[in-house]
């Protein structure tokens, strides 16, 4: 499920232009994705496949990430937005930026917020930077009544445990991946347009292989379909 969920990622990303300042792009982004109604958009609420509101979502996860450490006190301080998906997206952008600083938020999500997809990114988060002082509400969450929590921290606790995260790999990977072509290619009721990706492997994914063997369902991170 994790490899599948990197490639649904790097199928829909499209970069936004360039802000005037960091802080002001990382604010910016976040009002825009504010301005969505996630709450009717979340999993069993129905889903309406002409609705391009994740593109919004993928076009702010991807200028967040672009923007690197300096969107990291922007990201630190929507861990504690009042809006549960600014808190969640805040995490999620938070594990690909290889920076300690933002472990003590993801810390404070991952124990103690009250919307299990926020603490299921901030989990992960807490993995992928190998965050020793994440170690006890990683292990913790190893029993949270969250199937996909529990998972998510068993992945993630040997890499609090030994300190070693992913570095900037991550986020190197993301950018040198991501493209805007397959978000405008992609049409409801046409052929999906062909691709080639590594997944979490590291082995080579192309979409065409499937082509008459088997249906492909692809689940981006944050449960667009």
């Amino acid at each position: 499920m994790r490899a599948m969920s990197c490639v649904g990622v790097a199928m829909a990303i499209l970069c936004l232009a360039a802000p005037a300042t960091a802080g002001e792009g990382a604010a910016s982004l976040l009002d825009a994705f504010r301005q969505v109604d996630w709450d009717s958009r979340e999993v069993g609420q129905g889903k309406d496949l002409a609705d391009d509101a994740w593109k919004t979502r993928i076009r702010v996860e991807r200028g967040l990430v672009s923007l690197g450490a300096d969107a990291v006190p922007t990201l630190v301080d929507a861990c504690s937005d009042s809006n549960r998906h600014v808190r969640l997206l805040a995490a999620h952008a938070l594990g690909y930026l290889n920076d300690t600083s933002a472990v003590a938020a993801l810390v404070r999500v991952a124990g103690e917020d009250d919307y299990a997809a926020a603490r299921l990114m901030a989990v992960e988060a807490l993995g992928r930077l190998g965050a020793r002082d994440g170690e006890a509400v990683v292990r913790a969450a190893t029993a949270d009544t969250n199937r996909y929590i529990r998972e998510a921290a068993a992945w993630a606790l040997p890499r609090t445990v030994s300190g070693e995260g992913v570095g900037d790999s991550l986020r190197e990977l993301a950018l040198a991946t991501w493209a805007d072509e397959p978000l405008a290619a992609a049409i409801v009721g046409e052929l999906a347009p062909d691709f080639a990706l590594s997944d979490a492997d590291g082995d080579t994914v192309r979409l065409s292989d499937y082509r008459g063997h088997k249906n492909v369902v692809i689940i981006s991170l944050l449960a667009d379909w």
